[in-house]
């Protein structure tokens, strides 16, 4: 009854209040109903795009079917903001953050919606500009959740205490009711609460992560190096632009692909850029990403080359690292290609490169061992080098290479040795090694050059039997050997010169060449060895005579020949003088002038006997009539004419003085010349000795003399009795030839003219004769001055004439020659050195 009367009081107490409320009071609960169900929309939307946003951006998990979750979410949450921004609320602040919400919807919404729709394919990682965009929407969303929280509070508030008389009428009715209306409200308030608290933890935990995301992205962007992150299902989590730019497929959104459906795509793209793959490619790359731990290299479509290496994480993940690695296989194939050019110039070279280990063996050999070991160098690695030497040198090459392993420091060692060959024959060969690797016994590596020696070792005997050879020649012939450096300082003289003068080498090895022997080479020419390097033609032998006194004490007459040696400068090195004991040659030689002038001398007898008759005609006269003037004064008793007498007794003087000049002269041109010194002297005394004697027999042949000399002619060296000869000997032979010549009427002439002359700076005489006769035949003319040549009758010429004076022109250092003139007949021309005037008078 209670009950009923409750409920009746109840009842009345409600029909009470309804129809005691006034319109506004049943506004309020319109509004209440309407604030509350926007909440409830708003909240579940936002929730839903929160969550959907928050595993986006933590492991996006594809559905298999059905839209993206974040699409649909965004859909939702579309539809409620547009159904709610089309309705009124009571509340102006309600109504003014609806207005506020609505704009910042209508501003980002598009942009928003046109950014989902083209995610194509829709797992690939949101644009942080998108996710800071719907963070901040959603933050909207979430204030105005709140506000419209507080105003339901404010309306459960106000319709309380609208009701509260009519609480308190029905509170003994509707205890029950009150108490479970009271609970319902205070848990819808409390999980409202509670639903508001856990939105903002899930926003402030969105926004940790979006940051997260954006440092890890930033991170990983700047590294020098591409990063990919796969799942635990081999699924593509993330990558950064290097890797993007490394690997083509990743350009393609491959975020949710796992690794072999890349590795099909990439290979894909490779075949289409015309690079050749092997058919089991995307295989051997996959059991390389499934290794965790093996490295690859890939070169791609562009030209570059990239290093692949992945890693497991502890939560199953695997990160990959993506290394340009261009330059350093750039490195790697430049040093590929050098090693190669390397291998190539050591495999062209004619000496054999090798390297052995510590153990003897060969590790490394050139080709050409193929030629000087007679095996090819696969034939040799691995064998032991000693094994190819021959077993009498093998002992001092093994203490070679020990000694050099031993040693401290980049030591380099040389031995020579002998090879084995096939079929038992040998080779010199010359080896150079040093240590390579390492310092001790253990480690240490010996390369090296052999080199082929065989040729030279040959040549080194050749060259000692030939040095041996000259040695003999040279000790062994009879000419006298003296060698001496480039300061004049002898290095060697051979036995014949020992023997001569009777000295040891200790005697004259190391003095100076002037200190023993006499050596008359003219300075300028021996300035001109000595100076620098010698012009072409200035290194002829200089030939001149000495004299030795030799180990008896007698003086020996040697003929020296000094001739420079030059190295590849043409820089004197040495001086070789050989010289020629010309002591019998020359006594031979003076007899053969001494035959050949008393030769001249009887040809002379009859100009001797007429120019001796005609000075004892003139003094017989004379004297007879001297005696006729003294017998008739003493017959008629009368004084003697003394004046008279005078001038006979002085014709007889005169001719007397005349007799004893041609006397003085037959006798100088007669006399021997052994002892004769070599002295200054005019030659224009010369030429008057020669046509003194030989005027008569001119004459008689009816041949006449013209002479043209010089004034002031300088002085000659040499010895006077003997350019006599020379003069005799080519006036002779004019005569002789103008008196084969038949009468014609036209002059006999014979020309001798001497006169200053000069040839490369030097000052000379030319002394010519020439006569008008019938010249000399060609076939005579070039063997004019060999010994025993004669066009006179037996028994009238000896044939030494010309030859004679040719070698005496040559020992004044001068030149004779002959040729036939133009208009007819023979020329003779001797040049000689000229002294200077100054230095005879300072003598």
């Amino acid at each position: 009854m209670a009950a009923a009367v409750g409920l009746i009081c109840c009842l009345a107490a409600l029909v009470e209040l309804t129809v005691s409320l006034p319109s506004t009071v049943l506004l309020s609960q319109r509004e209440t109903s309407r604030i509350l169900t926007l909440d409830v929309a708003l909240v579940e939307s936002n929730r839903a795009l929160t969550q959907t946003m928050v595993a986006a951006a933590s492991e996006a998990s594809r559905p298999d079917e059905g839209p993206f979750p974040i699409r649909k979410s965004w859909s939702q949450l579309t539809a409620t903001m547009n159904a709610s921004c089309a309705g009124t609320y009571g509340s102006q602040a309600l109504t003014d953050r609806m207005t506020r919400l609505c704009e910042a919807f209508a501003a980002v919404g598009s942009q928003i919606s046109l950014e989902l729709s083209q995610l194509d394919p829709p797992d690939q990682p949101l644009d942080p500009v998108i996710v800071r965009s719907l963070a901040l929407l959603s933050s909207d969303i979430s204030e105005t959740a709140a506000l419209a929280v507080r105003l339901t509070t404010a309306v459960f508030e106000r319709t309380a205490a609208r009701y509260n008389l009519s609480i308190i009428v029905l509170a003994l009715s509707t205890t029950g009711f009150l108490a479970s209306g009271f609970i319902l409200i205070f848990l819808l308030g409390r999980g409202s609460i509670l639903h508001f608290e856990q939105w903002q933890k899930a926003v402030r935990a969105a926004e940790r992560t979006s940051e997260a995301r954006d440092r890890l992205q930033e991170t990983i962007e700047a590294l020098p190096a591409g990063v990919v992150l796969y799942d635990a299902d081999d699924r593509l989590v993330l990558f950064n632009s290097m890797a993007a730019s490394a690997i083509p497929s990743l350009r393609i959104g491959a975020i949710g692909m796992t690794f072999r459906d890349i590795a099909t795509e990439d290979g894909r793209a490779r075949k289409a850029a015309g690079i050749d793959l092997e058919s089991e490619w995307v295989n051997d790359q996959v059991a390389r990403f499934a290794s965790k731990g093996n490295r690859g290299v890939r070169q791609l479509p562009d030209g570059r080359w990239l290093e692949l290496y992945e890693k497991s994480t502890p939560a199953g993940r695997t990160v990959g690292l993506r290394v340009d690695i261009t330059h350093i296989k750039a490195h790697e194939l430049e040093i590929a290609r050098a090693h190669a050019e390397y291998l190539s110039l050591v495999d062209s070279l004619a000496d054999v490169v090798f390297a052995v280990d510590v153990h003897g063996r060969l590790t490394v050999i050139s080709a050409a061992a193929a030629v000087l070991f007679g095996k090819t160098p696969a034939q040799l690695i691995g064998t032991r080098l000693v094994e190819h030497v021959d077993p009498a040198d093998r002992g001092h090459m093994l203490a070679a290479g020990r000694d050099l392993v031993g040693a401290s420091g980049d030591a380099v060692s040389e031995t020579h040795f002998r090879l084995i060959l096939p079929g038992g024959k040998y080779r010199h060969v010359e080896a150079r090694f040093r240590k390579t690797l390492g310092g001790d016994l253990k480690h240490a590596v010996i390369s090296g050059v052999i080199r082929d020696v065989e040729e030279r070792v040959q040549l080194t005997r050749e060259l000692a039997d030939d040095a041996a050879r000259l040695h003999s020649i040279v000790e062994s012939s009879g000419a006298l050997i003296v060698m001496a450096d480039h300061e004049l300082r002898i290095v060697m003289v051979n036995s014949g010169f020992k023997a001569m003068v009777g000295v040891r080498d200790a005697d004259c090895v190391g003095r100076v060449l002037t200190k023993v022997i006499d050596c008359a080479i003219d300075p300028a020419v021996l300035a001109s060895w000595l100076d620098g390097p010698l012009a072409r033609g200035c290194d002829k032998p200089v030939q001149f005579t000495t004299s030795l006194r030799d180990a008896v004490g007698r003086q020996r007459l040697i003929s020296m020949t000094a001739t420079p040696v030059t190295d590849e400068r043409r820089i004197v090195r040495n001086i070789v003088l050989l010289g020629v004991d010309d002591t019998a040659r020359r006594d031979t030689e003076l007899q053969l002038f001494d035959a050949e002038r008393m030769n001249g001398l009887g040809e002379m007898a009859a100009t001797l006997a007429h120019e001796l008759n005609q000075p004892l005609q003139v003094m017989g006269i004379a004297a007879e009539v001297a005696i006729e003037e003294i017998d008739e004064a003493a017959a008629k008793q009368i004084a003697i004419d003394g004046k008279f007498v005078q001038e006979k007794l002085k014709r007889i003087l005169a001719q007397v003085g005349r007799a004893a000049r041609l006397i003085k002269e037959t006798r100088a041109y007669a006399r021997r010349t052994l002892t004769e010194e070599a002295a200054p002297f005019e030659l224009g005394a010369a030429v008057r000795g020669a046509l003194d004697l030989t005027q008569y027999l001119v004459q008689q042949s009816g041949a006449t003399v013209a002479v043209a000399i010089a004034d002031d002619l300088p002085p000659i060296f040499g010895h006077i009795s003997r350019m006599e000869q020379v003069l005799i000997n080519l006036i002779n032979n004019a005569r002789d030839a103008l008196g084969e010549m038949p009468k014609t009427g036209r002059k006999k002439l014979i020309i001798v003219s001497a006169q200053p002359a000069s040839c490369g700076g030097r000052k000379y005489l030319r002394l010519a004769v020439r006569d008008n006769g019938p010249g000399i035949a060609d076939h005579v003319l070039k063997r004019l001055f060999e010994p025993f040549l004669t066009t006179k009758p037996r028994g009238k010429g000896t044939g030494l004439g010309l030859s004679l004076c040719k070698r005496i022109v040559e020992q004044l250092e001068g030149t004779i020659t002959a040729c036939n003139l133009p208009e007819g007949g023979a020329h003779f021309e001797i040049m000689v050195p000229a002294l200077d005037h100054d230095v005879v008078r300072a003598a």
